[in-house]
């Protein structure tokens, strides 16, 4: 115990937490396309490590409150992830509603009873079941004897010892605390430390803990399992490979070798040779096969399928996948489409099916789909792929492509709140194998279904997945670095392996972005938001293929003008209203720009001038309206809020440079009547943009604020000290003046010269 700090080192170790935390959280922005709410549990951490310090520090009762809270905020995000793997967004939300409130419940009753039942037996569930999900996760993700089950599972006994010994340590440090002091006592600094054995729970504790949310947060994610020693912190790496992961992983096992140069097969992240080459075999039964389809489907079929089944069992890869797309291709081209569905769900469904097989399965059957006779037909075949891929990490594009194809049909049906559903309940996002551009495609696809329906509120839910800096001008580029760029992109294809994603290639996002901003201009029109919707036209204006056309650079300024002018007056709004006045391309819009800098001058605007002066052109677009349109109720209402923004800046004007007035004057000035004034100096009173008060009886407005005791003395300390550094300046100037007739020579002295 410190003069400061209560438990010194049981302080200190709660770094522990904090560290392995803040590594977590960095090596999200390592990963692409990670989720933010991925980082929650590692919040969760680093307020166990806080929390902790906090109490441990001070000693006080509120914050052992605060240290009995932090293990809840810690689980209950991993429980909320582990119970909602593969879920769809509604499950996942409800999930997460239903744990929070179950969290501040309980964390209510802790704080008033102050019982630690309840508290332990609710923590203890949770880490319970963490842990059997956990191993169900590891089962369901990785493939019986592959060295990444062997990673995983050394990662979880390490994990699950080291927790134990610290809590076998916690034990003894209260069982033997007396003995401890004194030890402690006799041995003196600094190995006294090494007793307190509290400390030691805490780094124990840290560890274990990190451990179970980086591997729930991997078999969540379905990230490569090859990834385990770039992305885990250390022990863990030392720990997946150690004695807990059951025998070593040699050096064989992690090499990456391509899918086209050999048939090994390679299976969350484990490299299996063939037993066998299957490959002359196949070369002969194959094309036999074929010929005997022409006249007994069933038995072509039969006579592949035991060929199927020996390079199977073999993990002859090249020869399972040539065998059961040969087997699909002959059940298609029998003409009977319900033969090539029984088919395709007996082959997913053998023991033992090669995963890179069943995917060439997949991929062949999608390409079947253009040639169905009739829709009944393709949909027979889309709910058999949609069946054999579903809750398949390893298949997950195909399915995405598979559901989108689906929508499209329910969409020409009609359909449209069902082709809406039937895209939105996937999570792109989260999919590692797609390609980035796919995925924006995938989700600005679901935005404009949903705008489409009219759900408005899920549109601009799916709309903030996409991150805005994918968007971000890139600088142009000399024909060399083009080159370049390829012959890299090239020679990442041909060096990646069989089952990574194709590597992603440096284009232009164009098209992407002009629809993406598209959308958010109807999102925020639709709110009746301004100035958002002036942002977004701003960034649709800093694109080269609209700099490079004239008209479409005219219509975005046009609109950049017209919206920020519409937008409410506020800080903000003023700031940008400014800053859009000084680009130089508002010479190529005249009028508009005439328009823009009557609102950044403090004076009047008669609306009739006006409406007289800009209304023409004004209603000549498709942005303003002067009567009712019913195929555009919105155009007549933005012309209705230009009205108002006129005479809104009317009297910010007359409030700048009157302090009280006449109502009669008043009304003369703004072109409205009595009650409407009132209207509008009331409503910017109430957003406090002005100051006002109505004095009705005598019909006079103030503007004048009045100013309390403090400012009074303020101003008045003010004008002082600038009338005495006057004062000071004057009696300098006239000591200066004297100094100077001083050494100036007499009359007399001049004559003697």
């Amino acid at each position: 115990m410190t003069r400061y700090i209560g438990e010194f080192i049981n302080t200190l170790t709660n770094l522990v937490y904090v560290i392995y935390a803040i590594h977590g959280i960095r090596s999200f922005r390592q990963k692409k396309n990670a989720s933010a709410f991925r980082a929650i549990p590692y919040w969760g951490l680093m307020a166990v490590g806080i929390c902790s310090a906090a109490f441990h520090g001070s000693l006080k009762y509120h914050t052992q409150m605060m240290d009995d809270l932090s293990m809840q905020l810690t689980t209950t995000p991993v429980l909320h992830r582990v119970l909602t793997v593969n879920s769809s967004q509604r499950t996942s939300t409800a999930v997460a509603i239903l744990l929070s409130v179950l969290l501040v419940s309980f964390a209510t009753f802790h704080v008033i009873t102050d019982e630690l039942i309840l508290h332990s037996a609710s923590f203890v569930v949770s880490v319970t079941i963490i842990g059997i999900r956990t191993m169900q996760l590891i089962n369901l993700r990785t493939e019986p004897g592959a060295a990444a089950r062997r990673q995983i599972w050394g990662l979880v006994k390490f994990g699950a010892v080291i927790f134990n010994v610290g809590y076998v340590v916690w034990l003894l440090d209260g069982w033997a605390c007396e003995f401890l002091k004194s030890a402690r006592a006799a041995i003196g600094l600094p190995w006294a430390f090494l007793l307190e054995l509290h400390g030691w729970w805490h780094i124990c504790t840290g560890i274990g803990a990190y451990i179970f949310i980086a591997v729930v947060d991997h078999l969540a994610s379905g990230e490569d399992h090859r990834d385990i020693d770039r992305s885990f912190a250390w022990p863990a790496p030392w720990a997946s490979r150690s004695i807990f992961a059951g025998k070593d992983i040699g050096v064989d096992e992690k090499r990456n070798l391509d899918d086209g140069e050999s048939s090994v097969v390679i299976m969350s992240g484990e490299l299996l040779k063939p037993e066998k080459d299957f490959s002359k075999d196949a070369d002969k039964i194959i094309p036999e096969a074929q010929e005997l389809a022409k006249s007994n489907v069933q038995a072509a079929i039969d006579k592949l399928s035991l060929l199927e089944k020996q390079a199977r069992q073999a993990s002859d890869l090249a020869t399972t996948s040539r065998t059961i797309v040969t087997i699909v291709t002959i059940s298609k081209e029998s003409g009977d489409w319900s033969l090539l569905n029984d088919q395709v769900l007996l082959l997913s469904k053998k023991h033992g099916q090669l995963k890179q097989a069943t995917t060439k399965m997949v991929q062949k059957v999608m390409e079947f789909l253009e040639d169905t006779p009739d829709v009944e037909t393709k949909l027979s075949v889309i709910e058999t792929l949609r069946t054999v891929t579903e809750g398949k990490i390893f298949v997950e594009v195909e399915r995405a492509r598979i559901t989108r194809y689906l929508s499209h049909i329910k969409k020409s049906q009609g359909d449209l709140n069902s082709a809406t559903d039937i895209l939105c309940e996937l999570q792109v996002e989260t999919f590692g194998s797609m390609s980035r551009r796919e995925k924006t495609e995938f989700i600005l696809e679901q935005v404009a279904l949903c705008i489409e329906k009219g759900d408005w509120t899920q549109a601009a839910i799916l709309s903030r997945k996409i991150n805005k800096r994918y968007f971000a001008r890139k600088p142009k580029k000399t024909p060399e670095q083009l080159e370049k760029e390829q012959k890299e992109y090239e020679e990442r294809v041909k060096t990646r392996a069989s089952d990574e994603p194709m590597p992603e290639k440096d284009e232009s996002v164009e098209d992407l972005k002009l629809r993406y901003y598209e959308q958010q201009i109807t999102l925020a029109k639709h709110d009746h938001n301004y100035l958002d919707t002036c942002k977004h036209y701003r960034d649709v204006l800093d694109t080269e293929s609209v700099e490079e056309d004239a008209e479409r650079l005219r219509a975005v300024l046009a609109r950049i003008v017209y919206y920020v002018v519409l937008a409410p007056y506020d800080n903000e709004q003023s700031d940008l209203l400014h800053r859009i006045q000084q680009d130089s391309r508002l010479s190529q819009v005249p009028t508009e720009a005439r328009l823009l800098k009557l609102f950044t001058v403090h004076e009047l605007m008669r609306w009739p001038e006006i409406a007289e002066t800009f209304g023409p052109h004004l209603t000549s677009t498709d942005v303003f309206d002067k009567e009712q349109n019913p195929n555009d109720a919105d155009a007549y209402t933005r012309w209705q809020d230009l009205r108002k923004r006129v005479i809104e800046h009317n009297v910010r004007v007359i409030a700048k440079y009157y302090t009280r007035i006449q109502t009669s004057r008043l009304t003369q000035l703004l072109d409205l009547t009595e009650d409407e004034t009132e209207k509008y100096i009331s409503d910017l009173v109430t957003s406090k943009t002005i100051y006002a008060k109505i004095d009705r009886p005598a019909r006079v407005i103030n503007f004048a604020k009045p100013r309390d005791a403090d400012d009074v003395l303020n101003e008045w300390s003010g004008n002082m000290r600038s009338l005495l550094g006057l004062l000071e300046r004057i009696d300098h100037l006239i000591t200066k003046e004297e100094m100077m007739a001083r050494i100036q020579p007499t009359k007399s002295e001049k004559v003697k010269a």
